[in-house]
């Protein structure tokens, strides 16, 4: 985290007229085994929007990657088709799959800081 946090301040500090309103992440934000992934920890910690974007899936409680996941993932064929993830015991979206490039991110104000993006819409 400390890498992260050292070059966003020194970028921010040199530009202070360019701070970013979203910051990606290669890694899972909220859906990580603890709640709190690489992209929702940056987040916290500077009260920037974050929005983490995983190539892998973490297998935790309901979420699992097995054969159901997988065929869910090779019906995405339109472009901006999608599922979300979500967590059945809290009955909330934890995020979404899409295996196109092309897609809106939705902002839900709702959410408390940090600001985490948890749908991704066509």
């Amino acid at each position: 985290m400390e890498p992260c946090l050292n070059l966003y301040k020194k970028f921010t500090s040199n530009h202070p007229e360019l701070i970013p309103e979203v910051i990606l992440f290669d890694g899972n934000g909220i859906l990580h085994p603890r709640g709190l992934g690489l992209a929702s920890h940056f987040g916290v910690l500077t009260d920037v929007c974050t929005i983490g974007v995983a190539k892998n899936l973490y297998q935790m409680g309901d979420i699992i990657r097995d054969d159901v996941h997988l065929s869910k993932i090779d019906s995405l064929t339109e472009p901006g088709a999608h599922f979300f993830i979500e967590n059945l015991e809290l009955n909330e979206v934890l995020g979404a799959v899409s295996n196109r490039p092309y897609f809106h991110i939705n902002i839900l104000p709702e959410r408390p800081s940090p600001r985490v993006v948890t749908k991704i819409l066509e």
